[in-house]
């Protein structure tokens, strides 16, 4: 794929961070983990691009970014009560993750060295907890599933999320994999990518206004 249509692909999470711009103040705040990762995310790129055209080396911020990204949704997950009455549970995953993400930028590798353990194990475990979460939307829903904001974010992530783990497992422990199916898969991310942004900006649409409290007459 050429270059700068990746490039254009990655950016259009820029959508999802304006439109979540412009609606923060008058959404409910418990999607506001989210809108912080959007906006990271989309920061995120712009660094990316600049540094891989200046000093050719993005991987320092794109592993803080992983860990932002993974604590955000943790705590984005917490809000939809993925960890109702289990709070022991959120803060254990929070350290763990943590943990992890440590372990694997400072012992086993530098902060200097673009890594995959770590995404591998979030990734994961996003999936994971965005299944659930679909599961019980689908239970409770009586609406249209397009116009769930918790559907559409959970979907976005099992698209993308699954695709990282699938390609990264492959990339790192499958010696028997050739390489010119790995650069069709690679040739099928930043697809993933935009699929997952526009999903995102979709959900942002449909994040429900803060509910207004009126005092009792």
């Amino acid at each position: 794929m050429n270059y700068w249509l990746v490039v254009i692909f990655s950016f259009s999470i820029s959508i999802a961070a304006i439109t979540g711009w412009v609606r923060f103040r008058k959404m409910n705040p418990a999607y506001y983990p989210f809108i912080y990762c959007i906006w990271l995310a989309f920061l995120n790129e712009m660094l990316s691009f600049i540094f891989a055209q200046t000093i050719r080396d993005n991987s320092v911020n794109n592993n803080l970014y992983a860990l932002a990204e993974s604590l955000l949704i943790v705590w984005q997950f917490r809000n939809w009560g993925i960890f109702k009455n289990k709070d022991n549970l959120f803060y254990t995953v929070l350290a763990i993750f943590t943990a992890g993400w440590v372990t694997d930028h400072f012992i086993l590798n530098h902060l200097t060295t673009f890594t995959y353990h770590y995404r591998i194990a979030y990734s994961f475990v996003t999936v994971l907890f965005s299944v659930n979460m679909i599961n019980t939307v689908i239970v409770r829903e009586r609406k249209s599933l397009l116009k769930n904001p918790a559907f559409l974010i959970c979907t976005a992530y099992v698209i993308n999320f699954t695709y990282y783990v699938m390609y990264m497992t492959l990339y790192l422990y499958s010696s028997e994999i050739s390489w010119d199916f790995l650069n069709k898969l690679t040739g099928i991310m930043p697809y993933a990518n935009l699929l997952s942004n526009l999903l995102f900006a979709l959900a942002v649409l449909w994040i429900p206004a803060r509910q207004r409290f009126t005092l009792p007459t």
